[in-house]
């Protein structure tokens, strides 16, 4: 199989409606889910913060607790 190294005609790339069309469009059906679009961004953004929690724990915990040789202080970090 051989590539044709003709360009593309760029009037029959670009789009026919702009996007803002498509979502007026498609809008009513989406509404009834803003609620959890939201709160499943919401999760999504805790869920990262809290993966990265673990990293800087960890890091605390060799640094400082185990470091100075503070064993106590290494069970609560």
């Amino acid at each position: 199989m051989h590539w044709d190294d003709t360009q593309l005609d760029l009037e029959e790339t670009k789009p026919t409606r702009k996007a803002g069309a498509y979502l007026r469009r498609l809008w009513p059906f989406f509404r009834r889910y803003v609620g959890r679009v939201i709160a499943a961004g919401v999760l999504l953004l805790v869920s990262t913060g809290l993966g990265l929690l673990g990293p800087v724990l960890l890091k605390r915990a060799i640094d400082v607790n185990i470091g100075h040789g503070d064993l106590r202080g290494l069970g609560v970090t």
